[in-house]
């Protein structure tokens, strides 16, 4: 009897250390088990951070391959506009009375005085007429861009029978931007929203005053062809 009570008692103690075995290793392998899941959410979170910054950076490269695209597309259009004004104009080209200069997004038609005005005149002549609507029916086709029209002048003041319409060089550079915006917009049928009239007087020369040429380069008409900036209404310069 004795030695059975024994037996039993080595089996209680033999059974309660496979219980408290079994209960602590049960309980390691749900601590395990929670560290894992734990885990796995900072992998799935991970994960999808760096799926969204990687559809991110995909975006951005999209969004500047476009705007490379585009930044072509407008060179090459302007390229097309200075080869089609080159072929417009070749003879008054010739004739050192235009010039067409383009930089990038950019074009200038520079045209000497004599060519659209009598000296100390803002009217313009029948071959100005022509000549701009010629300029004009060409820029008109590129929509988005803006036209500035500049007046300059050399700096002999002026004379004394035209001083009362035109003060200064101020004055009949001035005008003469207006009057050629105006037969840009009446004649050419250039958007008016586009256009822009400047005068500049003698304070952009591009030649020498004191020599009678060099006065003569800078009696002359510009006209800018120039993207718009972010900003509405404002140009950048291009000078």
């Amino acid at each position: 009897m004795r030695a059975a009570v024994i037996i039993l008692a080595i089996l209680a103690v033999a059974l309660g250390g496979t219980t408290w075995k079994f209960h602590t290793e049960a309980r390691d392998a749900r601590e395990q088990v929670v560290r894992l899941q734990e885990v796995n959410r900072e992998i799935g979170a991970r994960a999808r951070e760096l799926a969204e910054h990687q559809e991110a950076m995909v975006a951005e490269v999209e969004k500047r391959l476009a705007a490379e695209d585009e930044n072509f597309a407008e060179l090459d259009r302007i390229r097309s506009l200075y080869e089609e004004l080159v072929a417009e104009l070749e003879e008054e080209i010739q004739r050192k009375e235009v010039a067409v200069n383009r930089m990038a997004d950019r074009l200038s038609v520079r045209l000497v005085e004599r060519v659209l005005f009598r000296s100390g005149s803002a009217e313009l002549s029948d071959a100005g007429r022509d000549l701009l609507s010629r300029v004009g029916r060409r820029l008109q086709a590129n929509g988005d861009y803006v036209i500035r029209v500049e007046g300059h002048t050399d700096n002999v003041p002026i004379g004394e029978k035209l001083v009362d319409t035109y003060p200064t060089n101020w004055e009949l550079s001035a005008r003469r931007a207006v009057n050629v915006v105006r037969h840009l917009q009446e004649e050419a049928g250039v958007d008016p929203e586009r256009l822009q009239a400047v005068g500049r007087a003698e304070h952009r020369p591009v030649a020498d005053n004191a020599t009678a040429e060099g006065r003569a380069r800078n009696r002359r008409m510009e006209i800018h062809l120039v993207p718009p900036s972010p900003a509405a209404g404002v140009v950048a310069r291009d000078d």
